[in-house]
C-alpha cells in the first residue's frame, strides 16, 4: 500500500512538473517594443488603438482651459475636426520643431510632450497618459501623411480622423 501511494505521489508530482515546464510561455526578447511602438515593429501590432483625436486628444487634452474652445492653449486646437491638417508639418511655437512629423514620430512635439519633459512640462497637466495611450499617439503620428490625412487614405488609420477642415490650418506656427 505504501509503495502504491508513493508511486501515485511521484506520478502526480511528475505530471505537475511537466505541466509547469511545458506550460511556461517563456520571456519576450524585446518587451519594450510593445510599449514604444505598440508591437507593430513592421509585422503587425499587439496594440489596439482607439481613434486618437476623439478618444485620447479630445478626452485628455481638451479640458476647460487647454486645447479646445475659442482660445486653446498655445493656439493649438486638438479637438475640432481636421486636427491632422493643423499639426502635420506645423511648427510648435514653444519648442521649434514640428508638432507632428510622420517620417519621425519620435521627434514630433505632440509625442515628446506626452512622453517626457524634454520640451517643457509633460502633458496633459495633472495625470500623464498611460504607456499604451502614448504608443497610440506615436502610431497615429506615424500614420499621418503630409496633407494631414492618414496613410491609409481614408483618414482613419491608427486611430486617426479624416482631415476635413483646413480653415484653421493656415497658421504656420502653432504649438503646445
Amino acid at each position: 500500500m505504501r509503495t502504491e501511494i508513493k508511486a501515485l505521489f511521484l506520478g502526480a508530482a511528475a505530471v505537475t512538473w511537466s505541466i509547469a515546464l511545458l506550460g511556461c510561455p517563456g520571456k519576450l526578447r524585446d518587451p519594450g517594443r510593445f510599449i514604444t511602438d505598440g508591437g507593430m515593429g513592421g509585422a503587425g501590432g499587439g496594440l489596439s488603438c482607439p481613434d486618437v483625436p476623439t478618444e485620447i486628444l479630445a478626452m485628455k487634452c481638451a479640458g476647460s482651459t487647454c486645447h479646445s474652445g475659442a482660445t486653446p492653449a498655445q493656439g493649438l486646437d486638438l479637438v475640432s475636426a481636421g486636427v491632422e491638417a493643423r499639426v502635420v508639418g506645423k511648427m510648435s511655437a514653444e519648442c521649434m520643431a514640428p508638432l507632428a512629423d510622420p517620417a519621425a514620430p519620435d521627434t514630433s512635439i505632440i509625442y515628446i510632450k506626452v512622453s517626457s519633459e524634454t520640451c517643457g512640462t509633460r502633458m496633459p497637466s495633472g495625470a500623464p497618459l498611460s504607456d499604451s495611450e502614448v504608443a497610440c499617439i506615436k502610431a497615429w503620428i506615424a500614420g499621418l501623411t503630409p496633407g494631414g490625412a492618414t496613410s491609409s487614405g481614408s483618414g482613419t488609420g491608427a486611430g486617426g480622423m479624416a482631415g476635413t477642415s483646413t480653415a484653421s490650418a493656415s497658421s504656420s506656427s502653432t504649438g503646445p
